[in-house]
């Protein structure tokens, strides 16, 4: 066992600024900041420095001053900087300085992030661009090379400290709620000689650390006596920081804990982008990596019981060969090519070598070579991925795992040796090597953007050009697109992408967007073939599964049609083409010699592979398509941007509603007429056509949504319309909106032929001519996963397996029986894996199944559908779950899942999750996703309502609504 350690928290600095920042919260505009140097006396003076250890503040005396205050500070703290690193680089590095910044509240660091971001746009750029690189780049925060190879205490620290952080990670304070700053100094021990604060003067607000900015207002309305007061108690924060630095440092628990020490400073270059989207795009992959890097580094620091509990780092203790046992069984590992783990003995040699491991150094290495480890770490560390899992057959719980490591030390320097029984750790490394190539490709972009990527994300509208077909190839595309079979809305969308440079086809869920991708991409490659025109066509997604989806439909498509052309997918291994697949297959090494040979090519690759297209300047595609473009990050997207030219046409293809892509750091929202760039790519080019229309009803349309849904039944395409889908189309034959494309599909109903003895309440629940039911669990305890949701879901999908028939079939009691009705019968989703853990113990054992029940999150399901779905939240620990709000009350998730539903949608849950609680409002993203549960619970009580008593106290409500045919 080991306490928790701090890797933020240096041991010592020479120099250590602390910052105070407060916001208006009506103009988000920052309008007090304070600002205190600590060191020693004799670089005072060098710095420009008061000869007092006195703060400096920078107050909004009036609302409009709020801009002009954030470049005065930025000048200063930019001013500040630049001595320190002029100093520094004058000197030999035993000389040099170091540097450390802290902030109280984690607010303040993202107070500071929003006014550097936002000076990027005025003349304080140059300074902006610096600070935040700064602040944001791995490169400065990286193991001094001056330091001793073997030594494996040499630590370093982050830029940016959260001191309310560190305490609550180091530290048990007697401190109920929040820990405000002066209940924080007085729960502290304090040294005679410290500092003394005045509680009166802090003005907060009751149960925080905000100012009470009611003061700022009273100043701008003219009561220029506060002027003194605020001064005063932003001084008195500040002093309060200093204090609480020293009491931490000197508090023996904590001294253990330290183990960083800072780097010495520097200051980076500006920024040498012209447009100021891609110093923003630069900035935020700095800042994904930063973030991620220190969470890997946070979770390993954790006490050994904190990360057990967590599952964060796992016990593991070795077998034989390469194979390790889970000492507890998990679900929460995945095969991994990229050696993102790391795994060490359970000694404190062993700690201590992975506690030393630089994440933030090593990011962009996940091969040995450049993978950097002293002689220490080589001995007690090894660098690991994942190579195969072995999983309980009953619970699906991973048991074994088989491991690779990286690792080659010197010859006379073995690594240390498992034996059979000893505990290990297996715990997170953070990696991504593609942020480099995010760079490149940006660096390539701002000298040449024949694409205009950068038009198009601040004016999508303004910058899509008109751009017509060969007249060829539009002769035959006009005689030959009425006979492909496209709906109204999938035509509007084709004719659209075929005239204009850029088009977003939207897809809810249901609409057949890979079937309209096909016809449209073998359409457009036909129509070029038969005018002997080159067509390079690029087809790129968000997962290698999509772009196979897609590759194999146009292979379809190309084959009904009598092309005799191949589509072709790019492998990073050849041995893993699938056996008998109608596609070509070519190593990644053939990529651009294939590409740059060949005039007429339909090619799948992932973005992340398109450098090695940019790097022999291949010609540009005549067609890019981006699929599942809602789960791509718009730096991502900057790869596929790189290889456009003027001619080239792009169709990316997405639905904002559904899943989006993973973004860890927390970003402002964009100012007026700024582009979005923290979302996916296609959620970018929407907001950037909704800003346009707001301003220009008659701007250019660029988002052509697909409006036919041959998924899902009457009532549960009604709902989706209702809530989300809400948008119109004009067409030919008239406006229309998101419906069934045929009254068959409207009219769909579970087949469903319960057995004569089923329990009355889940025939009740299953009656087919009630497609949406809702379960709401009163009186349950607060856990994070329940076993009466967990019943009700086995006994649902044991009666739903006796009675589902499919194609007017029974399915056979057999393998491939169970196999067919866990494919295209029925899925069950839960967000939590503990929920999902329980869900697989209670189905088998309620029924013997031959067939793996298919029970998961709703990653795994996007794309998919089922006749019969069944949502199970299972967390009735409402604490709990405010913990992860914004992934329990994730709109977009619960929309894929009750959007797999042909027929039959079942969603469960406790009623606290129902109800919520006031914090939830307090994000709006979060807040959004509550609101649309309620809603859908809403829909379903406008029905029929039931009950039925698990126990005295403890009760099920169901509501069930008919069809609306």
């Amino acid at each position: 066992s080991h306490p928790a350690a701090s890797l933020a928290l240096p041991k010592w600095e020479n120099i250590a600024v602390f910052l105070s920042l407060e916001q208006e919260a009506s103009t988000r505009a920052v309008c007090s900041i304070g600002l205190l140097v600590r060191c020693p006396a004799e670089l005072r003076e060098s710095l420009g420095l008061p000869e007092k250890f006195v703060p400096e503040y920078f107050l909004a005396e009036t609302r409009e001053s709020c801009g002009p205050l954030a470049h005065d500070f930025i000048r200063r703290l930019h001013a500040l900087f630049s001595l320190v690193a002029q100093h520094n680089s004058k000197q030999d590095w035993a000389a040099q300085l170091s540097l450390q910044t802290y902030v109280y509240e984690a607010y303040e660091r993202k107070l500071l992030t929003s006014m550097l971001l936002k000076g990027l746009n005025t003349d304080v750029h140059t300074e902006a661009a610096e600070l935040l690189f700064y602040f944001h780049n791995i490169d400065n925060i990286q193991a001094e090379e001056h330091l001793a190879h073997d030594d494996p205490k040499q630590l370093v620290a982050y830029p940016l400290v959260v001191l309310l952080d560190t305490l609550r990670r180091l530290v048990a304070l007697p401190i109920p709620i929040t820990w405000r700053l002066k209940d924080v100094l007085e729960a502290l021990p304090r040294s005679e000689d410290g500092f003394q604060f005045h509680p009166g003067v802090f003005h907060h607000f009751p149960l925080s650390n905000y100012l009470d900015i009611n003061l700022v207002h009273k100043l701008w309305n003219g009561d220029k006596e506060l002027i003194k007061r605020l001064g005063s108690s932003v001084r008195q924060r500040l002093y309060g920081l200093v204090e609480v630095l020293r009491s931490l440092r000197e508090l023996p628990e904590v001294k253990a804990g330290l183990v960083v020490w800072p780097p010495k400073f520097t200051l980076p270059g500006a920024s040498e982008y012209d447009h100021p989207p891609f110093s923003r795009l630069a900035f935020m992959t700095m800042n994904e990596n930063l973030t991620r890097a220190i969470a890997a580094r946070d979770t390993r620091s954790l006490p050994a019981r904190q990360r057990e509990l967590q599952e964060a780092v796992l016990t593991v203790s070795w077998l034989h060969g390469d194979w390790w046992k889970v000492e507890t069984p998990t679900m929460l590992l995945k095969e991994d090519a990229f050696k993102n783990h790391l795994l060490w003995p359970d000694r404190p040699e062993g700690e201590q070598a992975q506690l030393q491991y630089d994440d933030l150094k090593q990011y962009n290495r996940w091969s040995f070579r450049g993978l950097w480890l002293n002689e220490f770490q080589q001995h007690w560390l090894q660098v690991a991925g994942i190579e195969e899992l072995r999983q309980d057959p009953l619970t699906g719980l991973i048991t074994e795992i088989r491991v690779s490591t990286i690792n080659r030390p010197k010859r006379w320097l073995l690594p240390y040796p498992p034996t059979p029984g000893e505990r290990w750790y297996l715990g997170p490394r953070f990696s991504n090597p593609n942020s480099e190539k995010v760079f490149k490709a940006l660096a390539r972009l701002n000298l040449n953007d024949a694409g205009d990527f950068s038009g198009l994300l601040n004016d999508v509208c303004g910058a899509s050009r008109h751009l017509p077909l060969p007249s060829e190839v539009q002769s035959f595309v006009d005689q030959q697109a009425p006979t492909w079979g496209l709906t109204a809305s999938q035509s509007e969308a084709f004719q659209a992408a075929s005239r204009q440079q850029l088009t977003l086809v939207w897809g809810p869920p249901g609409t057949g967007k890979t079937h309209f991708l096909a016809t449209a991409i073998v359409g457009w490659f036909e129509a070029h073939l038969n005018a002997g025109e080159p067509c390079r066509i690029l087809i790129t997604a968000f997962t290698h599964a999509a772009i196979d989806n897609l590759l194999l439909k146009v292979q379809e498509h190309l084959s009904a049609r009598g092309l005799p052309f191949q589509a072709t997918k790019a492998l990073r291994d050849l041995e893993e083409q699938p056996i008998n697949s109608p596609l070509d297959y070519i190593g990644y090494d053939e990529i651009a010699g294939s590409y740059v040979s060949q005039e007429q090519l339909i090619l799948g690759m992932t973005s992340w592979n398109c450098e090695r297209l940019a790097k022999v300047n291949a010609p540009a595609p005549q067609l890019l398509i981006i699929d599942e473009a809602s789960q791509m990050t718009v730096p991502e997207a900057s790869q596929l941007w790189q290889l456009l030219d003027a001619h080239s046409r792009v169709l990316v293809v997405g639905d904002h509603y559904q899943l989006a892509p993973i973004i860890e750091g927390d970003y402002p929202e964009p100012e007026a007429n700024e582009p979005l760039l923290v979302r996916s790519i296609f959620e970018a080019f929407q907001y950037s056509e909704h800003l346009a229309h707001e301003a220009d009803p008659t701007s250019r349309q660029v988002v052509y949504p697909l409006l036919e849904c041959w998924r899902m039944c009457d009532l549960l395409t009604e709902f989706s319309a209702k809530e989300l889908y809400t948008m119109e189309l004009d067409t030919p034959s008239g406006k229309i909106s998101y419906h069934c494309a045929t009254p068959l599909i409207g009219a769909q109903r579970l087949d469903y032929r319960p057995v004569a003895d089923l329990d009355q309440t889940l025939a009740w629940l299953l009656d087919p001519a009630y497609p949406l039911v809702f379960c709401v669990l009163e009186g349950v305890t607060a856990l994070r996963a329940n076993q009466p949701e967990a019943e009700l879901v086995a006994r649902l999908s044991v009666a739903l397996r006796q009675g589902l028939h499919l194609d007017g079939q029974a399915l056979p009691t057999s393998t491939s029986g169970d196999r067919q009705f866990w494919k295209d019968g029925l899925f069950v989703v839960s967000p939590h894996h503990a929920q999902i853990q329980m869900i697989r113990r209670e189905l088998h054992r309620a029924h013997s199944w031959q067939s793996d029940p298919f029970v998961d999150t709703v990653d795994k399901m996007q794309g998919q559908e089922a006749q019969a779905v069944i949502v199970s939240y299972g967390v009735s620990d409402l604490e709990a779950a405010l913990q992860e709000k914004a992934f329990i009350y994730d709109r977009n998730r619960l929309n894929v899942a009750i959007t797999r539903a042909r027929s039959k949608c079942i969603v469960c849950l406790p009623k606290p999750l129902l109800d919520g609680h006031p914090s939830v409002l307090e994000d709006d993203r979060v807040a959004q996703g509550l609101a649309y549960m309620q809603r859908l619970a809403d829909w379903a009580g406008q029905g029929e309502e039931a009950c039925y008593a698990v126990s005295e106290s403890v009760r099920w409500r169901f509501y069930r609504r008919r069809g609306l045919l």
